[in-house]
């Protein structure tokens, strides 16, 4: 900065807004080294390079935090000889660049035809950025790693690490937002209809896939999987939870001359998950404390964020909302860059699809002519559809509930179809939750969820060989709104998992949506 002119022109300013959520943006308390994320900020592209180097002729270049010269220039002490930290181009063992070149030029070619691709042709080369990491962080007798003696700034590198990784996978989400959509398929229906002939054209908010672990949605999938094990067997009779101890002797004998374990956030985080692992062989496989019918013990507690508030624009942002002030400590940057679990539930848990007719969810390219999607083989097929063909196909299937489907059926995704289940393998079902503010959507759920057997959303709507045009009005006639007390399961149903706001929004939307006296016994 000495080289900078007018250098008595800048200033730091704290920011003093007190429209700012305050448990967002209030100061930290704890004196662990840890990252505050704030790439999410309004402020466009003001974090868009995390190095800025200047050169004698006062020209700026900007560094990329996963550009391959980020870890020598950030952190000289740990890459003392300039060596190159991770890039995509560090090819596998036995693997050649010229392998790699013709992997890279594969996946070009693909994307220039419009065909389905996922890039296996490099990642089967190249080696990824955890397993880099991973190698760099390890410790290994008689060889000096600087790393491992960093101390705090060890630590800063290993969230520093960490939000590099991430801003790789969220960078790729949001600059691919137009290449790989999703729309509902009677979406891309309408949009052909109207002429619309290009899928660049259909679908705008910027998502936070449900496959980026961690994000809101994958939290709450992972909450709502948990909740369906309850539904299923019971509240737990067992709340356990485990703590780390950083004088653990297994932590302690392996640490270096003069280091203490707040040193060595890679050691905690190793012992910790081997003594987590022991204590669970000794409950599910031992049976210590009885035999076991269902778990769920989450690593870490879970902080739900809101990620749908529109801006001014009425733009819906997940991506930054994830970002913005994220608080990351060590330990967790370690555990995510190992790839450990965050957690796990046994029997494992089947989501089911939920949809009005030909209003599933399609995945496809920008380059995809409309025409295409529309007529591509199976595109109209959904795991609820196939519910339906399997009832058609298959008498012993016909007395199921779509719920329970997954106890004697198997998904198979790639032909999108049910089939028998062959093994001892236990698998809970769980229809994706609607609310009654959804409309018809809520009333096939009450349908699926008390008609066995239905083979067409047009069987779920014939009541006494009368086929009606609604799906509300096939519920009334069933007696399933009134006289089976739909409302009051719903509320029930809802607070096995819901949080105490959600719950006054679900009663308030009841309220809205149906007559003062079919709601006065609630």
């Amino acid at each position: 900065m000495g080289h900078i002119e007018n250098l008595k022109d800048y200033r730091v300013e704290l920011n003093l807004d007190q429209r700012l959520d305050q448990r967002t943006y209030n100061m930290p308390l704890t004196s662990e080294v840890a990252v505050v994320w704030v790439e999410g900020s309004e402020r466009h592209d003001l974090f868009e390079h995390s190095v800025l180097l200047q050169g004698k002729d006062r020209s700026i270049h900007g560094i990329r935090s996963y550009n391959a010269c980020y870890d020598a220039l950030s952190y000289p002490v740990f890459f003392p000889m300039g060596e190159l930290g991770w890039h995509n181009c560090i090819p596998k063992v036995g693997v050649t660049m010229a392998q790699v070149d013709q992997a890279r030029a594969i996946c070009k070619k693909r994307a220039e035809n419009g065909e389905d691709y996922d890039g296996e042709p490099v990642s089967n080369t190249c080696v990824f950025v955890h397993d880099y990491y991973c190698y760099k962080f390890q410790m290994r007798p008689g060889i000096f790693n600087p790393i491992l003696y960093g101390r705090r700034l060890f630590q800063q590198f290993t969230i520093d690490t960490y939000i590099k990784i991430e801003s790789s996978c969220l960078d790729y989400m949001r600059n691919n937002q137009d290449t790989l959509r999703a729309d509902l398929y009677q979406g891309l229906v309408d949009s052909m209809h109207l002429g619309e002939g290009s899928a660049k054209n259909v679908g705008r908010r910027t998502v936070l896939s449900s496959s980026f672990i961690g994000g809101p949605h994958d939290m709450r999938h992972r909450y709502m999987d948990a909740m369906a094990l309850v539904q299923k067997y019971g509240k737990p009779d067992i709340f356990l939870t485990m703590t780390c101890n950083p004088n653990w002797d297994e932590i302690k004998n392996e640490l270096y001359p003069g280091q203490t374990p707040q040193d060595r956030p890679d050691l905690v985080t190793w012992v910790f998950r081997a003594k987590l692992e022991a204590i669970r062989k000794m409950l599910m496989e031992k049976d210590i404390l009885g035999k076991v019918k269902a778990y769920g013990h989450d690593r870490a507690s879970v902080v739900m964020r809101e990620t749908d508030k529109a801006d001014e624009k009425g733009n819906i942002d997940e991506i930054k909302q994830y970002r913005d002030a994220w608080w990351v400590t060590p330990l967790e940057a370690l555990w995510m860059i190992y790839g450990f679990d965050l957690s796990k539930n046994h029997p494992p848990v089947q989501q089911l699809q939920l949809h009005l007719p030909d209003m599933h969810m399609v995945v496809f390219h920008k380059w995809d002519k409309v025409e295409r999607i529309v007529n591509r083989p199976g595109v109209e097929e959904s795991m609820l559809t196939a519910y339906f063909d399997a009832n058609r196909h298959h008498e012993e299937a016909r007395g199921i509930l779509y719920r329970d489907f997954p106890e004697h059926f198997t998904w198979q995704s790639d032909g999108k179809f049910w089939q028998k289940r062959k093994n001892s393998i236990f698998q809970v079902g769980r229809v994706i939750s609607a609310q009654p503010a959804k409309g018809e959507c809520y009333f096939i759920c009450v349908l699926l969820n008390n008609v066995a057997g239905a083979t067409s959303y047009e069987h779920l709507r014939t009541v006494d060989g009368v086929l009606l045009p609604l799906f509300c009005e096939a519920a009334e006639r069933r007696g399933l709104i009134e006289e089976d007390n739909t409302l009051d399961e719903c509320l029930t149903e809802a607070t096995l998992f819901q949080m105490p706001s959600s719950l006054r929004r679900l009663f308030a939307t009841i309220l809205v949506f149906y007559e003062p006296q079919d709601v006065m016994g609630l």
